[in-house]
């Protein structure tokens, strides 16, 4: 049986949380403190992650406006690989069934969940269209061997192939007009490919083609008119921008060892990406300020490795337990209540809030302080 402060503690706790969830229609979500967000400032909206430990994924938000780290509740094992729907409110994802790799959707706070593939073979890298009403993903078609295709989210789940191209594709995105399918391909080894498919013409052009110079995992702008993409080259694997307008790259990393999955924040000013600064394949989360080309670190896993990002706009949410929905900092009211720091400048075990002489190891309420 609870005691009576115990259960009035829970109590508020649930209408607390009730309360804010009515009000705002925020979904409860929890605190996640496997990954450390790292550097000063903010920066708008929210990246989705996956967190990989061993054989082990799992998906992170980086909430990037109030700075803090949200678990994303997956209904199946070894979620990861997510991507934002163009609205931001459902998420795209990959996780572990009996019969292989599928792709999953959900609301972004993990709700509503749904199955959208349903194949004999692995199912992979998924993304939204831009009107939101499928999901472009690859399937293999025999190991190692895989095309492009669009399902719908809705039953009875309608497959539709958008390549026939041989080889292995992958990491499938439409761009913002509908014109152009973006996607990487192995078929001229032995490097990989960026290549684009108008889909009106069907003509395919693959613009970096040729020698042992690889390009992938390529990502188009807000405005459709560059993509970004990773270009290896020797020891050197950094970001490049290409504009389809001028048919120009320009380099916007140099970084030491590997930047991959790089993502536009919704305003186009940023590039998120994952970096491995050690040469130990252990990535972490940086971003790259376009008007200066500045990087900026972003997040850092206590153990294991952070792959596989997609940017989105900010969102609403209230955490499980949260005394303090409105104050980002707290979210119990201790000693000072909510929306005002416990801070003990003098150390002495009282804070500043309630403290008479809060520079003053020595005295509460005395005057004078000194």
């Amino acid at each position: 049986m609870l005691t009576k402060p115990l259960a009035n503690v829970l109590l508020t706790a649930l209408l607390v949380a009730s309360a804010s969830l009515s009000s705002f229609a925020q979904p409860l979500i929890r605190q996640s403190h496997d990954i450390r967000l790292i550097g000063g400032g903010s920066l708008p909206g929210i990246l989705a992650v996956t967190l990989i430990r061993d054989t082990h994924q799992s998906i992170r938000f980086l909430d990037l406006e109030q700075r803090r780290v949200l678990e994303f509740p997956a209904p199946v094992s070894n979620a990861g690989f997510p991507s934002f729907s163009p609205n931001g409110d459902l998420l795209t994802f990959v996780g572990s069934t009996r019969r292989g790799k599928e792709i999953f959707t959900s609301s972004w706070s993990g709700e509503n969940v749904s199955r959208v593939t349903f194949n004999s073979v692995n199912d992979g890298n998924p993304s939204f269209t831009i009107e939101g009403d499928a999901v472009i993903h690859f399937s293999e078609l025999r190991p190692y061997k895989s095309e492009i295709f669009s399902t719908l989210l809705a039953a009875p789940y309608t497959r539709t192939r958008l390549t026939s191209v041989g080889g292995g594709n992958t990491t499938p995105h439409e761009s913002p007009d509908n014109r152009y399918l973006l996607y990487t391909t192995d078929r001229y080894p032995p490097a990989w490919n960026v290549c684009l498919v108008d889909q009106l013409t069907k003509d395919e052009t693959c613009p970096f083609r040729g020698g042992n110079t690889s390009s992938c995992r390529a990502n188009w702008s807000p405005d459709g008119s560059q993509f970004v993409y990773t270009l290896e080259r020797g020891t050197s694997v950094d970001l490049h921008l290409y504009t389809l307008a001028t048919h120009r790259s320009e380099k916007i990393t140099t970084l030491p060892h590997k930047e991959y999955d790089a993502v536009w924040s919704p305003d186009g000013s940023y590039i998120a990406f994952a970096h491995d600064p050690k040469g130990t394949l252990t990535y972490d989360v940086k971003v790259v300020r376009l008007s200066d080309k500045a990087i900026i670190p972003v997040a850092r896993a206590t153990s294991g490795s952070l792959r596989y990002l997609s940017w989105g706009t900010s969102r609403s949410y209230a955490l499980a337990g949260d005394l303090c929905p409105a104050d980002p900092a707290k979210t119990t009211p201790g000693s000072c209540g909510c929306g005002q720091s416990d801070i003990d400048t003098d150390k002495d075990t009282v804070p500043d809030c309630i403290d008479g002489c809060p520079r003053n190891p020595h005295k509460h309420r005395a005057s004078p302080c000194s």
